[in-house]
This record gives C-alpha cells, structure tokens and sequence, in this order.
C-alpha cells in the first residue's frame, strides 16, 4: 500500500540535501545551488550553482534567511536567457511579467 501522507517541511529538506535546486526569494530573485544545509529556522545555506548576474560571481556558499524563501523548486528552474528576465516587470502583487 502507497504511503500519501505529507510529509514535514525539515524532512523534505533533509532529503534534498546534495541536490542541485533554484530557490525564490520574496524579491522575485532566483538563486541556483546545490543544497547544503538548513536549521529550524529554514535558513538555508547553498553551495555556488552558476552565476545568476554581475553581483554574483564567487564560488562562497550563499546563506539565504528563511524568512525571505518563498519556495525552493528541483529539479532547478530552467531559464532561457538572462534577456528574458531582463525583459520583465513586476506587477503590484509583485508577479513578474513581460514588459511591452
């Protein structure tokens, strides 16, 4: 018999540990790199994927506060190019959208 119950947010994490993955902030940001680490608080730790934008070009892992994670995506989010997020806005709920 299948098992279908939900499983806990650490537990998940837990599982994810070593596995490439894209995680979204509140500020719309997407931020690639392998899962390192958590604690309670959903603080995150990655290890460096590749270079998002020019403010990002080290290899240090990156800590990203729980409180700013809005979701965490594997397999990691595939983007066409960095014109198409160029290219867009946010609306007044903060979703991105195309720009004319």
């Amino acid at each position: 018999m299948n098992d279908t119950r939900p499983t806990a947010p650490l537990a998940t994490l837990e599982e994810m540990i070593g596995i490439p993955v894209t995680v979204r902030t509140k500020a719309g940001q997407l931020i690639d790199g392998t899962l390192a680490g958590y604690d309670e608080h959903l603080n995150l730790t990655l290890e460096a994927g590749p270079a998002t934008d020019s403010h990002d070009t080290d290899d240090d892992p990156r800590l990203i506060r729980g409180n700013r994670v809005v979701s965490i995506t594997h397999p990691p989010i595939e983007r066409a190019s960095t014109a198409d997020e160029t290219n867009t806005a946010s609306n007044s709920d903060g979703e991105r959208e195309p720009s004319a």
